[in-house]
């Protein structure tokens, strides 16, 4: 009998992911790894926000040095909108709350399990790599798994940290199509 093989994991269609996104424009940030010194270009997607302008509910409170946006009529913050559309794309996902001890969240304050594969993965990466690097939003969808960054524009380059996770990851063999970087403007 044959052994078993998992299938092959199809890469990440990015005009389709920044659609999904709601992407406004879709570039590439140049990325230096540690381990080699070569530049690795990673998707970016820029999407465009309104700031939310009303009083916020307390459980916003919980979450330190964070500015709302209006999401559909709704205060929410920019790595929760991104699990939305995410969702709403096929995909399952949570972004990695690193304060008063770590978690993923779905919503605020609620913890969620990621896939296991992904939550494997996402574990083999941060081990090697080190916590403080983590990208902070993981993503799954079959056996796909995707590690998103959020950040304001104008914040264009990722930590060195954040690059040690990344050269870990490719280094690990994770394909590079498995990253992105989401900016959102206000």
């Amino acid at each position: 009998m044959p052994p078993k093989t998992s299938p092959i994991p199809r890469p990440i269609e990015m005009n389709a992911l920044g659609r999904s996104l709601g992407a406004t424009s879709i570039r590439t940030m140049a990325v230096a790894m540690l381990s080699t010194g070569r530049l690795v270009q990673v998707p970016t997607f820029l999407r465009v926000e309104q700031p939310w302008t009303g009083e916020l509910p307390k459980s916003h409170l919980t979450i330190p040095n964070k500015a709302a946006i209006d999401f559909e009529g709704a205060p929410l913050y920019p790595e929760f909108v991104l699990l939305r559309l995410l969702e709403r794309g096929g995909w399952g996902a949570a972004w990695r709350k690193n304060w008063a001890g770590t978690a993923f969240w779905g919503d605020i304050g609620q913890v969620v399990e990621p896939q296991q594969r992904a939550r494997s993965v996402f574990d083999q990466i941060d081990l090697r790599a080190g916590f403080a690097g983590a990208w902070e939003i993981l993503a799954w969808r079959g056996n796909e798994v995707l590690f998103l960054i959020s950040k304001p524009t104008g914040h264009d380059r990722i930590s060195a940290y954040q690059a040690r996770w990344l050269d870990t990851a490719l280094t690990m063999g994770m394909p590079l199509h498995s990253f992105a970087i989401v900016e959102h403007q206000t």
